[in-house]
């Protein structure tokens, strides 16, 4: 394998990867949205802001990964 072609993966798209694709995307984007809430109440503490900052930039992280597990099993 060269690995100067670029990063391309190629699978095989079932019905059944697809279903589970999705259903992965939206679980992904819901504790995105459950760990962004979560990251905010964390915020109020003055010493826990750091935590509650880091939780905030993961969970729109994982969030983005479910828009992007999304589009990818809609093609």
């Amino acid at each position: 394998m060269d690995y100067r072609e670029g990063n391309t993966v190629s699978i095989k798209l079932t019905e059944i990867l697809q279903k589970k694709m999705r259903f992965t995307a939206i679980m992904q984007q819901i504790f995105g949205v459950l760990m962004v809430i979560c990251g905010v109440i964390t915020c109020f503490g003055l010493i826990t802001a750091i935590i509650g900052v880091a939780a905030i930039m993961a969970a729109v992280k994982l969030f983005q990964l479910g828009s992007c597990l999304n589009l990818a099993c809609r093609s």
